[in-house]
């Protein structure tokens, strides 16, 4: 399983008479099925939060089935003239478009996509876009590791106590992981890993940050595991509109 991440920013909302409900009409009606036909399905979609970090900031998440049917995705998007045509009217919406390809690290296997969704690229479920989306805090770490086996530090040894010791214990704390993705050569930042968790709403997020400081015995390993690490970026998102289609919606909220 291949997956494609976006970070977009977007004009303030109804500048210039642009008002973003258009957009996600469009996202929703257009645009998501496009993508669905050439083989790429929304994951999830969220919105950076006021504290939390770039206003205006949206994170999209893909997946397709394998390389192949990404290049022959990426082929038919560039001879569809009419969606491209439209693609281009919606950047009165948007500032800045980034784009990267991820695939599954080693502990992918301890998260909720690959256990529950991932025995196909779409996994079947009602279409749930008229049910409320939950008040779920979604939390990315992005964190750039340092060059494997460095000063004799392997990260088979990281991602062994990952699985048996983090995520359990982050689980434990109402955060389970929901995936983890390594940027591939060619698609970014060398090194770099993307760990997503969620939790039920913001009052869990404060539970977890509560339990993080009072578990001592965890945060002695937690800073241990930092020989494995040169930068660790976190924010929190929480569902934007568009997450109303997303597999994560249908399948796991």
């Amino acid at each position: 399983m291949l997956y494609y991440h976006e970070t977009t920013y977007f004009e303030p909302d109804g500048k210039n008479g642009h008002w973003r409900s258009d957009y996600w009409e469009d996202f929703k009606d257009i645009l998501v099925p496009h993508q669905i036909k050439r083989g790429m399905h929304v994951v999830g979609v969220w919105e950076t939060p006021v504290g939390s970090g770039h206003g205006n900031e949206f994170t999209f998440l893909y997946r397709i089935n394998d390389w192949a049917d990404f290049g022959q995705f990426l082929d038919k998007r560039v001879r569809d003239m009419n969606f491209r045509e439209r693609w281009s009217q919606q950047w009165v919406y948007r500032q800045r478009w980034y784009t990267r390809l991820l695939v599954p690290a080693p502990g992918h296997e301890a998260g909720l996509l690959h256990r529950d969704m991932e025995s196909t690229v779409e996994p079947q479920g009602p279409d749930r876009r008229d049910e409320p989306i939950k008040p779920h805090v979604y939390y990315q770490e992005t964190v750039t590791f340092e060059v494997d086996g460095k000063d004799g530090h392997w990260r088979s040894e990281y991602w062994e106590d990952f699985k048996a010791i983090l995520a359990p214990k982050m689980a434990e704390w109402g955060m389970p992981l929901i995936g983890v993705w390594e940027t591939p050569v060619g698609a970014g930042h060398g090194n770099e890993f993307t760990f997503l968790w969620r939790t039920d709403n913001w009052t869990t997020f404060g539970g977890f940050l509560d339990n993080w400081k009072a578990d001592t015995e965890f945060r002695q390993r937690w800073s241990q595991q930092a020989v494995y690490r040169q930068q660790w970026y976190t924010k929190c998102l929480t569902a934007a509109p568009g997450h109303a289609i997303s597999i994560l919606h249908r399948q796991a909220d």
